[in-house]
């Protein structure tokens, strides 16, 4: 083995192995949700605001499945759920000028997450 890389607390290359997801993955899966809404949201993320998913990823993931591209993907969701409904609503609402505030309040009750 050419490298040996430390990933910490006693643990390398030499004597386990290390599965990495990385923002970018996030980001790739940030692309599809995007593309995926048929409102069309378009969701931007921070680094730090991936790094909060794969926190997310890596505390809820069961050690039986490990961790899959349809982790991320739901990780966003789970973390950024306002902000993609509001893109949503938003999205809904653009182009609706003779919309009434009625009309509006009406929309967004309908489009509420339920719980």
């Amino acid at each position: 083995m050419a490298n040996k890389f430390h990933y910490g607390n006693g643990y390398n290359s030499m004597n386990s192995i290390a599965i990495i997801w990385s923002i970018d993955d996030v980001r790739d899966q940030l692309e599809i949700l995007n593309e995926d809404m048929p409102e069309k949201v378009d969701l931007e993320l921070t680094d730090d605001d991936c790094m909060d998913v794969l926190q997310r990823v890596v505390d809820n993931h069961d050690a039986n499945y490990g961790v899959s591209w349809e982790n991320l993907y739901q990780g966003i969701q789970y973390c950024f759920e306002d902000e993609i409904n509001e893109l949503k609503q938003n999205t809904l609402f653009q182009g609706d000028k003779d919309i009434t505030e009625e009309q509006k309040e009406i929309l967004t009750e309908l489009f509420k997450p339920r719980i």
